[in-house]
């Protein structure tokens, strides 16, 4: 069973990344803040994951994870190296408003 303790040590570990994340962004001008704005949600995210889990996880993942370096940053970095399907959701869902669109004004202009 692991520690409380272990836990406590992982939390900290993600909570000191992320506050250095945020106050890397705080020293941004509102224009890169802007522009940072997928990365900031996605970073935000993965805190959050890694947090509301750390108590689920086994005692020497908890282990490696602290070792690991910039951990919020590895996760994302492989975050965005994963085939975008919500990209692609978007493209096919914008395709078929689209098409009801120009149906409903097809359907409109038949009707005037």
């Amino acid at each position: 069973m692991k520690s409380q303790k272990l836990i406590e040590k992982f939390l900290l570990k993600i909570n000191t990344e992320y506050l250095e994340y945020k106050m890397y962004v705080v020293g941004k001008t509102a224009d890169e803040i802007f522009g940072m704005a997928y990365e900031i949600d996605y970073k935000t995210r993965i805190f959050v994951l890694l947090r509301d889990r750390a108590d689920l996880m086994p005692e020497y993942v908890l282990k490696a994870l602290i070792k690991m370096p910039d951990l919020i940053y590895l996760i994302y970095d492989m975050w965005l190296k994963q085939p975008d399907s919500a990209e692609d959701e978007l493209e096919e869902f914008t395709r078929k408003s689209i098409r009801i669109i120009s149906d409903s004004a097809i359907a409109l202009r038949k009707g005037a």
